[in-house]
């Protein structure tokens, strides 16, 4: 059985310097990926780098698959610091050839608004599920923001399901009713059932 389990953080307050991080003009906002053969205490190395450097813990979303850790953490860190931090992630890549972080500087999308739409499916497992339903939504502009995916034994037998849940944004001119007509015409083929909430 795969299982993708989600951690959402979003109050991790982590400041040294009140000045540097309460002004955003002195931070930069970033994303660091990061993967790892799963061990205890992955997450706290990352956060004492961060903390050394005055970064501040935004978002993050984790996951445990085939004994791999996969993470993603958003954060926010002075411009003074930025340097140092990077060199530091850089050291315990370096140090540890099981640990691999990656590091991008976010772009600013705080003034865009977009329409969302939350999708959940379950059905027989087949390969091709995924791959169906994301190339409809790519034909719509439809971005995934957020995808979760589990298979699941069956109650009443042991028939394994495919579930998946997906939070969508919706670009302008597509709405709810657009994207339901769409993969509407694939419910039948992919022998799912699909659940929409605005």
């Amino acid at each position: 059985m795969s299982t993708v389990i989600v951690i959402l953080s979003a109050a991790a307050r982590q400041s040294a310097n009140t000045n540097d991080t309460e002004n955003p003009k002195m931070n930069k906002t970033l994303v660091i990926t990061i993967l790892a053969t799963d061990r205890p205490g992955i997450v706290n190395t990352i956060s004492e780098a961060l903390v050394n450097h005055d970064a501040n813990w935004i978002d993050s979303r984790m996951a445990n698959l085939a004994d791999k850790f996969a993470g993603l953490v958003q954060i926010t860190v002075p411009i003074t610091k930025f340097d140092a931090l990077k060199k530091k992630l850089q050291a315990l890549h370096d140090a540890d050839n099981q640990l691999h972080i990656l590091m991008e500087e976010a772009a600013d999308t705080s003034s865009t608004t977009v329409s969302e739409l939350s999708l959940e499916l379950i059905g027989a497992d087949r390969p091709g599920i995924i791959d169906d339903i994301t190339g409809a939504l790519a034909k719509l502009n439809v971005n995934i923001k957020e995808l979760e995916t589990e298979q699941r034994e069956a109650s009443m037998s042991s028939e394994i399901l495919f579930w998946a849940s997906l939070q969508l944004g919706l670009p302008d001119g597509v709405n709810s009713d657009d994207v339901q007509d769409s993969l509407g015409e694939l419910q039948d083929q992919l022998m799912v059932d699909l659940n929409f909430e605005d």
